[in-house]
């Protein structure tokens, strides 16, 4: 990765609404097929047990399950499963009844899945296609693509915008990723820095690729929507529980914030907020202390815990009269 190198984020503007239920439905079921073909193929097991807690086991022949406990499921069983969830989505409206038969309501449990593995569907088949065709160069070029659902980045893919659509809606085995008119992307951001998920990522000739935090909710044009973060300090919650968010945060800012410098500024922001909200000075130092002194290997080791509070302290302290304002990125933006 070098600074010249370009990172592009993308959004399925209309993913959940334009979904075709019989692809959809198709595409899902061979790829069910095609994994317990492969199960059985490795390990002669061909049903597959799901339990109420979560947990599974794969089985080579059938058994008694637990009633209500348990489930024993075969491809053509999961495939159905599918099939029901699709179409089984209704509305009623003006007092009638309405069946969905284009897209996937996206309040469902299990909408986020379908529609993941619908896309995945169509990236499988593309990767197979370039190496089945030789291509395995242009193919490699794609592992720093990736996707969250509908959000998608790519990290130095120069021919992505090339190979994003399939050349025609009618032809599947066309060299293009998805169908425009189902999975169509729009380009989010662009440039040495764009935002990803929760995440900022960063490219600069010093530091090459580098990730920190983002929040969305601090970009100007929601400046006049008021957020309300964090507990009252006059709430029934406990007070471990109020009082944790710093502990949470801060492990939620280690492994994002590559650099020192946007871990200490994100979480002086989580203490000016709280400080905001009347949270007792001396107990959330006493969290912020608790955790370096649980960590201290933390960027590198060889720092004291006064030198980090000192940091975090200081970037408080701009944060309070003002110096800095909060925003979507720590001033370490470049």
């Amino acid at each position: 990765w070098t600074a010249q190198s370009e990172c592009e984020c993308y959004d399925f503007s209309t993913m959940y609404t334009t979904l075709p239920h019989a692809d959809m439905k198709d595409r899902l079921r061979a790829t069910v097929k095609r994994l317990f073909a492969r199960r059985l193929a490795d390990t002669r097991k061909r049903f597959l047990l799901v339990r109420d807690d979560g947990s599974h086991e794969w089985l080579n022949c059938r058994r008694t399950v637990v009633a209500g406990r348990e489930l024993l499921l075969t491809a053509e069983k999961v495939a159905d499963m599918i099939d029901a969830l699709v179409d089984g989505t209704y509305v009623m409206f003006g007092g009638q009844t309405y069946q969905q038969v284009v897209g996937i309501p996206m309040g469902t449990n299990c909408a986020g899945f379908l529609a993941n593995l619908y896309c995945f569907t169509y990236e499988l088949a593309f990767i197979e296609r370039l190496i089945s065709q030789g291509r395995t160069e242009l193919a490699r070029s794609f592992q720093y693509c990736m996707r969250y659902i509908d959000d998608l980045l790519c990290l130095d893919v120069p021919r992505f915008r090339e190979f994003m659509y399939l050349i025609s809606e009618e032809d599947r085995n066309g060299n293009g990723l998805y169908p425009k008119k189902f999975l169509s992307l729009t380009l989010a951001d662009s440039g040495s820095c764009v935002p990803y998920m929760d995440i900022a990522l960063r490219s600069t000739r010093s530091h090459g690729l580098y990730t920190a935090i983002y929040d969305k909710r601090l970009d100007a044009k929601y400046e006049s929507i008021r957020v309300i973060r964090y507990p009252s300090m006059h709430s029934f919650i406990s007070g471990s529980a109020k009082y944790g968010i710093v502990t949470s945060q801060m492990h939620r800012f280690l492994k994002r914030c590559m650099r020192s410098q946007d871990f200490t500024y994100n979480v002086a922001l989580v203490l000016y907020r709280m400080k905001e909200k009347g949270y007792r000075n001396s107990d959330f130092w006493a969290r912020v202390r608790c955790f370096l002194r649980r960590r201290p290997e933390i960027y590198g080791g060889g720092k004291s815990i006064g030198h980090w509070c000192a940091c975090i302290r200081r970037n408080l302290n701009a944060l309070v009269a003002k110096r800095v304002k909060a925003g979507p990125y720590s001033p370490s933006r470049p």
